[in-house]
């Protein structure tokens, strides 16, 4: 059983559901410990919000206010390193940690009964979720959600931010690509970058092969279906359903190598609570994705510009009925609608 556990909690603010996770710690985790790791500017912003929070007293939790980093990094990895080291310094290293960026949600009471049920399969490994952990990609675990004993995430993140820029990256995947260079992007993506980092700090070798990316993800971490601990990820349908696993096509940038993305299942490395339920869920995921309703994720879905390109569509069908006499009065009437819209 796990009584000391502190939870970390990093990111830029997002009001809404950092206060939903200071709810749930309440509820479910009474005595845990609390870091909010996050920038300057957003600091007191925090604190006025701790302030208006009944449930929670200060002492139960501490805030961070941290610089931002001169060089971001690769998809901003070395943001997340400043801003997790920042925490690992504040906390007892005597506990169980959890650590979850600001715009996600977690069921803390049902992720620590998978702890205590699977934990002699999880003793000395990194535990995170299966939304993404990337099948498609070598050494690509998932850094949504980490959890673990204190020892296990301060050799995760490593002390020394990475060098390289986020261009240089980009600049040297677009040579990569160049020269037909088809696989093995692991040694750019920050999850595998801080994910082969570890495996090398725990005495381990790296043999760049895709199964030995297997077999270090089974041997290093435990995976748990989003599901099965209700995560909620902000950019996710807003957070109203459990974060699903994703299969679709992807070119993460320009000039960059298109990809076949699609997650693990948490039992292709681990023992899961019910098949049966992962299997339920991998197929609506599988139909979500399928389908193309991810399109509309109405987070990022604009139904300005949706109604913008059907409303052109319309029209330059419309001008094949209609005489060419007509055709100058109607192109000038469209555009005076379509940047009134717009």
């Amino acid at each position: 059983m796990v009584n000391n556990i502190s939870v970390i909690i990093h990111g830029p603010l997002e009001e809404d559901f950092l206060e939903k996770n200071l709810n749930a710690i309440y509820r479910q985790l009474k005595n845990a410990k609390v870091i909010i790791s996050t920038y300057k500017k957003d600091a007191e912003k925090v604190n006025i919000l701790l302030k208006k929070t009944k449930n929670y007293t200060c002492e139960n939790i501490e805030v961070l206010s941290c610089d931002d980093v001169f060089n971001p990094g690769f998809f901003n990895i070395n943001r997340q390193i400043n801003l997790v080291n920042a925490a690992l310094d504040a906390i007892d290293k005597e506990s169980f940690i959890i650590k979850v960026r600001m715009d996600q949600t977690i069921n803390f009471t049902l992720l620590m009964k998978l702890v205590n049920v699977f934990s002699s399969d999880i003793k000395g490994k990194l535990i995170t979720t299966n939304c993404y952990t990337r099948a498609d990609r070598w050494y690509h675990p998932s850094d949504m959600l980490l959890a673990g004993d204190y020892k296990i995430l301060r050799d995760y993140y490593p002390v020394e931010f990475f060098r390289e820029t986020h261009m240089d990256n980009i600049l040297l995947i677009r040579e990569l690509v160049k020269s037909n260079h088809v696989k093995d992007f692991h040694s750019y993506w920050p999850e595998s970058r801080l994910f082969t980092n570890f495996v090398k700090k725990r005495g381990d070798i790296i043999k760049e092969s895709a199964e030995d990316s297997l077999e270090k993800l089974k041997t290093h971490v435990f995976v748990i279906n989003s599901w099965d601990i209700s995560l909620k990820w902000k950019k996710f349908l807003k957070g109203w359903i459990p974060v699903l696993p994703y299969t679709f096509k992807m070119a993460p940038f320009r000039d960059g190598p298109e990809e076949d993305a699609y997650n693990f299942k948490a039992s292709d490395l681990n023992r899961v609570p019910s098949k049966n339920k992962e299997s339920m869920f991998i197929r609506i995921s599988k139909i979500y994705f399928k389908t193309g309703m991810y399109h509309f994720n109405p987070l990022f879905f604009s139904y300005r510009k949706f109604l913008l390109r059907v409303g052109r569509k319309a029209f330059d069908i419309s001008l094949k009925f209609i005489p060419p006499i007509f055709h100058r009065t109607l192109v000038t009437i469209g555009r005076k609608f379509y940047y009134a819209i717009k």
